[in-house]
């Protein structure tokens, strides 16, 4: 990643899920990856990351982040 993006926890799933995936990866939901970025958060701000919380579609229930890179 070499420029600021913006997705939901669904699309960043659809992005990081294996073609084949086993394991957790063929379990977890937007919401367990939702879980899992607020979870690794504080680290990459640690490493020079931005990690936000965007405004999504509310009424869908839809979270919207933003990462940037160092």
């Amino acid at each position: 990643m070499t420029s600021p993006v913006t997705f939901s926890a669904a699309e960043l799933l659809d992005l990081l899920r294996p073609a084949d995936p086993v394991g957790e990866w063929a379990t977890i939901t937007p919401r367990g990856v939702t879980s899992k970025v607020q979870r690794v958060a504080p680290s990459l701000r640690a490493l020079g990351w931005t990690v936000e919380k965007r405004e999504g579609d509310t009424h869908r229930k839809i979270m919207r982040w933003l990462i940037s890179p160092p």
